[in-house]
């Protein structure tokens, strides 16, 4: 049933003063004034909830009492399987069914360890998208089990996802005392301040993250292979794979090709199946020469095979095309792609060689100079499009010129130069230009995979 406006902020109101006075409760504070007046702040609000925001709200203050009064368990051995409704509380979490989820974590709390309910707690709230409420639970099975790293990392990443300033300073401090961490918290906190990254422009602002990513992802795998307990690759082979991927991904963006390219190698051999780091690896090598861009179209092609809903892989694919004059080809690899996750940028290039294509095979003028003028408005500063477009109508105005002229066109957009080759026929005339390398469009490549995407939710450590 849809929510009203006014439900969804009364619920909200209501769910504030929750979490603030089991803040207080915690506290030792539960006789306070400011408890007694949350109280009455909620008796309106409280009265507009639905039957099912007043069961999920009970029942949320069911679970703060057992954050509040169970303050230990014992330290176990070994870690022992989940008893059956948990595991079933986990399938009903990983089908979105979150209230079903709750209710039998609830049926569960005799459950050891307790810090495991309190972590799936918190794993629940986190994809109902209340970070403040699955902090209070992350944290609490950090403190039943501080030294359980995942706990940790997802304390840290509900802690960024609720109060961003504070996350960040954890998550700086992380990075400046890498030695002291786990190493699934320290490529957390990776992961975070790459993320952080992705809304920079400047590079000289970039670049000192990328090294200080690298060099705490360095530190994070020494410790999993040197460490007091070596982590083996075969026990976990989801997060090496993880680290490789950002380790590669950050090379690239700092322009060094051949480590980028060392770790994505290694990434893809952690995980054969991966689409988005077959893409990213085709993405630093084509161009470089002709047998690596050869390798870089066998990357796209087995990404595709295997599934993306990215387009840049028919963007370097459909490049190959038109280069090779495959100009039909190039036309169905542009239309495949276009049906695909990209930028205004990545569609506008696109689309210009969309439009290249079909003035190589001849098509009506006015059909390509709609094309070209469609890729100029999906992105207006694509200055090669603008070059490109007025290139073609000075062929149109001069059929006459006279048999196989060359002309070499000076460009100053993000491709330095093009050449365009001109046959002329007594009323058909063909033609091709041929585009150096695309420009590395990063913000259309895959990004790197997480901890969370690479490990199943009901990961031993986890579990």
């Amino acid at each position: 049933m849809t929510q009203t406006a006014q439900e969804k902020l009364s619920y909200q109101i209501v769910l504030d003063a929750l979490l603030r006075m089991h803040q207080l409760f915690v506290e030792g504070k539960r006789q306070s004034e400011e408890v007694a007046r949350l109280r009455d702040d909620i008796d309106d609000p409280y009265s507009d909830l639905t039957n099912e925001q007043r069961e999920e709200i009970e029942g949320l203050s069911t679970d703060l009492f057992d954050v509040e009064k169970i303050v230990a368990e014992p330290v176990l051995d070994d870690f022992p399987l989940a008893e059956k409704k948990v595991m079933l509380a986990l399938n009903a979490l990983q089908e979105s069914r979150y209230d079903e989820a709750l209710r039998l974590l609830r049926d569960s709390k005799n459950s050891k360890p307790f810090s495991r309910i309190s972590y799936y707690r918190g794993r629940v709230w986190e994809e109902k998208n209340h970070p403040e409420i699955a902090l209070v639970f992350f944290n609490h099975a950090v403190l039943l089990a501080p030294k359980n790293d995942i706990y940790l990392a997802a304390a840290l990443s509900s802690l960024c996802d609720a109060y961003p300033e504070r996350g960040m300073i954890e998550v700086d401090r992380i990075l400046t005392q890498c030695e002291e961490y786990a190493p699934f918290v320290i490529i957390r906190a990776c992961e975070i301040k790459f993320d952080t990254t992705l809304k920079l422009d400047d590079e000289n602002k970039l670049r000192p993250v990328y090294e200080q990513i690298v060099r705490a992802l360095h530190i994070a795998l020494d410790i999993m292979r040197r460490g007091e307990k070596p982590i083996l690759i075969s026990e976990a082979q989801p997060m090496y794979g993880v680290v490789c991927a950002l380790v590669a991904t950050c090379c690239r963006n700092m322009g060094m090709i051949d480590a980028a390219f060392h770790y994505y190698t290694t990434a893809i051999g952690l995980d054969p199946l991966n689409a988005a780091l077959l893409v990213a690896r085709g993405s630093v090598l084509y161009g470089r020469n002709i047998l690596q861009t050869q390798y870089a179209i066998e990357d796209f092609e087995r990404a595709l095979a295997i599934g993306s809903d990215l387009a840049i892989p028919y963007y370097f694919i459909s490049h190959s095309l038109l280069h090779a004059s495959n100009f039909k080809d190039c036309l169905r690899a542009v239309e495949d792609g276009l049906k695909k996750r990209g930028t205004k940028r990545l569609r506008s290039e696109m689309l210009e060689f969309r439009a290249i294509a079909l003035a190589a095979l001849d098509q009506p003028p006015d059909l390509v100079i709609a094309t070209f003028k469609e890729a100029q408005s999906e992105d207006e500063t694509n200055k090669r499009t603008t070059s490109n477009l007025e290139i073609y109508k000075d062929m149109l105005r001069r059929k006459s010129a006279p048999m196989n002229e060359t002309v070499q066109v000076g460009e100053d957009g993000p491709i330095e130069e093009h050449m365009l080759r001109r046959k002329y026929a007594p009323m058909n005339e063909t033609w091709m230009l041929a585009i150096d390398v695309p420009s590395l469009l990063t913000r259309d490549l895959p990004k790197p995979p997480t901890l969370r995407e690479a490990l199943s939710a009901n990961h031993p450590m986890a579990a």
